[in-house]
């Protein structure tokens, strides 16, 4: 390969690690300006009011979870799509952005209730299972809990209990359970025979 040729092929391949790293840079930009849909919403955005607009939208744009080169100020179409998902106006403009960023922040702090709501269900569903398989080989209950009173139930002809009595449950006491039924909301409604039917969380019990 003479002179010519070796820079010839030294421009080439010039060329071609420009073209490399200039393609790369900017899919990694349209990466960045896609709103990222895994992000963690969770995001303490602070407004003050003497904040201009642009900046109230930016950080309208982070609560919604954008990222990166998504927190550009413009309100198009990816932002729209989020705020109607949260079910919160579309038609952001000076006069509206305060509300629309306190409406979007009221509709995060209510889906972060559900969850953790949902998330404490589940647990005491999981718990109250385990309690009424273990009833179906002892039959007997241990109150763990603190001394209580509870409500005593009756039903009427289509299963509605309505409100018979009460009943004192000391810590360490033994409830004899002739059945039982597990609520959807992990609370255990359980048959005592003669007393009526009482409703328990499943954490105030055991089995031995």
């Amino acid at each position: 390969m003479n002179k010519k040729q070796k820079e010839i092929a030294l421009a080439s391949g010039l060329i071609a690690v420009g073209a490399a790293v200039y393609f790369w840079d900017k899919i990694k930009k349209q990466k960045d300006a896609q709103p990222n849909e895994d992000v963690v919403e969770d995001v303490e955005v602070i407004v003050s009011p003497t904040d201009t607009y642009l900046d109230k939208v930016k950080a309208l744009q982070v609560l919604l979870g954008f990222t990166g080169g998504g927190v550009d100020g413009i309100v198009g179409s990816q932002t729209k799509t989020r705020l109607s998902n949260l079910g919160v106006s579309t038609n952001v403009n000076p006069s509206s952005i305060d509300s629309i960023i306190a409406d979007v922040k009221k509709k995060k702090s209510q889906a972060k209730s559900k969850t953790e709501s949902e998330a404490v269900t589940k647990a005491r569903v999981s718990k109250a299972k385990q309690i009424a398989s273990a009833l179906s080989k002892n039959n007997q209950l241990t109150w763990i809990d603190k001394d209580t009173v509870y409500n005593t139930y009756k039903k009427d002809v289509f299963g509605k209990l309505i409100k018979l009595s009460t009943k004192s449950i000391r810590n360490n006491q033994k409830i004899y359970a002739k059945s039982w039924k597990v609520y959807s909301t992990g609370f255990i409604e359980v048959d005592l025979g003669s007393e009526g039917y009482i409703v328990i969380s499943p954490y105030s019990v055991t089995i031995f």
